[in-house]
């Protein structure tokens, strides 16, 4: 297999592991919780994106070995915005000098989503894009249908079975007593989160719906 071959492989399967983190990042939160409920190790189970994106890291760095041009796709002004971000962070972190699990959370913090994006721009292709698109669309889609039963169907607590407490992430928030509103979670962090999360693919289907108008673009944007 000639070297080009075998970075185009590499390529796919960095590709692939990029579509499982946004696949499953909506999701993070409740299995993360649900598994450490059931066994343990709730920490471990959390660090599941980390250790994707330090293997996507290095199948990149093997990949820009054999192919050294690919590094031209990174010399854009935003990325060394970024460099230069990442290097106050770091420069910060050693002046304060905290202890090395909080610096380790950090950098885990402010980092990790950069290292997502750079890889993404080493192998992104047309095909990739779309393929990214779809699987962002179908499951921010999951996320509203769950965020629907919540608020109509299921019992406000019915997370709490799962592991959702005061400990982890409460299962609802209270809004109002008055009328006892309370603010959904979905399989988000907090309805917070929830919101911020559901602003990216409502762009995207906003966008396709203008550009080429399908029956579920409205319904999704409406429903959502």
């Amino acid at each position: 297999m000639t070297a080009q071959a075998q970075s185009n492989d590499v390529t796919v399967w960095i590709q692939r592991g990029l579509l499982i983190l946004i696949g499953l990042m909506p999701f993070h939160a409740f299995f993360s919780i649900w598994l450490g409920h059931l066994f343990g190790s709730q920490v471990l189970w959390q660090s599941w994106k980390e250790i994707l994106l330090l293997c996507l890291a290095s199948a990149a760095a093997l990949m820009l070995y054999r192919q050294p041009s690919r590094i031209k796709r990174l010399r854009t002004s935003f990325n060394y915005i970024f460099v230069a971000f990442i290097a106050v962070a770091l420069a910060i972190t050693v002046l304060h000098g905290p202890s090395p699990t909080v610096a380790l959370f950090g950098i885990k913090t402010d980092i990790e989503f950069l290292l997502a994006f750079l890889l993404a721009q080493l192998v992104a292709d047309t095909r990739f894009l779309g393929q990214a698109a779809k699987t962002l669309i179908i499951s921010s889609g999951a996320v509203i249908g769950f965020g629907l039963l919540q608020i109509f169907l299921l019992p406000k607590d019915w997370l709490a079975q799962f592991g959702y407490n005061a400990g982890t992430i409460q299962p609802y928030l209270p809004l109002d007593p008055a009328i006892d509103a309370v603010r959904i979670v979905a399989t988000l962090g907090g309805p917070n989160q929830l919101g911020s999360f559901l602003i990216l693919p409502h762009c995207l289907v906003v966008w396709r719906l203008l550009q080429n108008p399908r029956w579920w673009h409205a319904l999704y944007i409406i429903v959502g």
